[in-house]
């Protein structure tokens, strides 16, 4: 049941920041850059992830304390296919929530690596509301890499 509540106000978000996104009129103009909601919208939730990754990040390496926050993030255009990536996430988060959990514990780089990607995604927000794009490419070839380990 709440997985299911999970899902519908995440799917309600994910159609109201999508439309907010489209909202590309410019509201101000800083240093000769136009700003508009979607700018802002890109900007505060890079500025989220970046906390909330370092955050994550040092509890982890300084803290004892277990954590069990999930932060979702967008990176398409369209919202039929966000949203039918939200349902596919929480369909996963059914059956692979346990052994996921698991592997992740027994591995701790696994989580740092995941935490680190959380701070390029952050980033490429940023720089995305800031007017500095960022081709995809570069982020999905740095999230298929993995260095080598023993895993």
């Amino acid at each position: 049941m709440g997985l299911a509540l999970a899902l519908v106000t995440r799917l309600a978000l994910l159609a109201s920041i999508a439309w907010i996104v489209g909202l590309t009129r410019p509201l101000f103009e800083i240093l000769g850059h136009a700003i508009s909601w979607r700018d802002l919208i890109l900007i505060g939730g890079g500025l989220f992830l970046l906390y909330k990754g370092t955050r994550e990040i040092h509890h982890r390496l300084e803290d004892d304390v277990e954590h069990d926050e999930i932060i979702a993030v967008g990176m398409a255009n369209e919202f039929s296919v966000m949203a039918a990536a939200v349902v596919i996430a929480v369909l996963i988060m059914l059956v692979a929530s346990g052994p996921v959990s698991g592997f992740v514990n027994a591995h701790p780089t696994v989580e740092m690596l995941a935490l680190s990607f959380l701070l390029l995604i952050g980033m490429t927000l940023v720089a995305d509301g800031a007017g500095f794009h960022v081709p995809k490419g570069y982020i999905y070839a740095a999230i298929a890499f993995r260095p080598r380990s023993k895993l």
